[in-house]
C-alpha cells in the first residue's frame, strides 16, 4: 500500500526525536529523500554528491542509472528537491544538514557512504514498526506495518503529486520523476522539462500550490 503524506510527516517528526538508535539522523535524511525524489530506495542508496548541484532555490540530484533506463539516457535529468521551512520535520535541507553535521568525516563522494545502506535503513524502519506509538498511529489511519514496504513511499509520493490538488503536476512529469517508462512511442515525443520537474519537487516538499 501507499504511505499517506500525513503519516510521512508524522514519521519524520518521530524519527528526528527518536533516541533509541544513533542512526536516526541518517535515517531521517534517507526517509526525506526517498519521499522527495519519489524514487526506488536503491536510487537513494547510490546518490552521489558528484551528481548533485545547487540551482537557484533548490538542490538537484541525478542518478547514474535507473531500472527502466539502464543506458542512462534520461537518468541524468536532474530531480529538483526543495526546502519547506513551514514544516521543519519534512524539510529535506534541514534533514541533510543535521545528518552531515553529525557525521563530519563522511566520504565526500556519496551522500550515504558505506555498503548496504538500503538494508540498514530497512532494518531501522522494522525496528520502528515495533514502537507502540507507530503501531497506534498506523492503526488510527487504518493501516498495518505489514502492508507497507520501502516501495510504499514511492507509491505515496506519486499519489500525492497527482492527487493532492486539482492543479498538480502533469502525469508525464510524474512518470519521469518516478523513473517509470512511458513506452517507446511516448518516450520519443514527451521529454523531460525542468519547470515540470521543479513543480513535482515543490509539491512533494509540501509547499503551498
Amino acid at each position: 500500500k501507499k504511505v499517506p503524506y500525513e503519516f510521512h510527516k508524522w514519521l519524520c517528526k518521530y524519527v528526528l526525536e527518536y533516541t533509541g538508535d544513533p542512526f536516526h539522523l541518517q535515517a531521517l535524511a534517507y526517509l526525506q529523500l526517498l519521499w522527495n525524489l519519489a524514487c526506488r530506495s536503491d536510487n537513494v542508496e547510490c546518490l552521489s554528491w558528484k551528481y548533485s548541484n545547487v540551482s537557484n532555490d533548490h538542490l538537484e540530484f541525478k542518478y547514474a542509472t535507473t531500472k527502466t533506463d539502464p543506458e542512462s539516457a534520461n537518468a541524468a535529468d536532474p530531480r529538483a528537491v526543495y526546502s519547506n521551512p513551514m514544516n521543519v520535520y519534512t524539510d529535506c535541507f534541514l534533514g541533510l544538514a543535521l545528518y552531515l553535521a553529525a557525521n563530519p568525516d563522511l566520504d565526500p563522494m556519496f551522500v550515504f557512504p558505506g555498503r548496504k545502506q538500503n538494508d540498514r535503513f530497512g532494518k531501522f524502519l522494522k525496528k520502528l514498526s515495533q514502537e507502540p506509538a507507530v503501531i497506534q498511529k498506523l492503526h488510527g489511519m487504518g493501516l498495518k506495518w505489514a502492508d507497507l514496504g520501502l516501495h510504499s513511499w514511492r507509491k505515496g509520493a506519486s499519489s500525492f503529486m497527482t492527487g493532492s490538488s486539482t492543479a498538480g503536476p502533469n502525469i508525464v512529469a510524474v512518470c519521469l520523476r518516478c523513473g517509470w517508462s512511458l513506452g517507446e512511442t511516448l518516450k520519443a515525443y514527451l521529454k523531460y522539462g525542468a519547470a515540470a520537474d521543479e513543480y513535482c519537487g515543490r509539491t512533494l516538499a509540501g509547499l503551498p500550490i
